[in-house]
């Protein structure tokens, strides 16, 4: 099972129209519980050997500078 969820994560990030990173976390949640509901049972060690789930980045925060402000205040 968790063979087929690594080759569905792969196929969502090698496609020209891909899934965020954060869709795909919940995709998988989504899965997991799909999985518990029906007493398919997912040894956690296992899991995160064999599927590999992409990294969120986190993108640096930047101070707005006078520009900014005179722009949101003309606005």
């Amino acid at each position: 099972m968790s063979e087929l969820i690594d080759s569905f994560i792969t196929y969502e990030t090698t496609k020209d129209e891909k899934l965020a990173p954060m869709t795909i976390r919940a995709i998988l949640i989504g899965m997991r519980s799909y999985l518990a509901y029906y007493d398919i049972d997912i040894i956690p060690s296992k899991f995160k050997r064999i599927v590999k789930v992409p990294k969120i980045g986190k993108e640096d925060e930047e101070s707005i500078d006078v520009e900014d402000v005179r722009k949101i205040l003309l606005s």
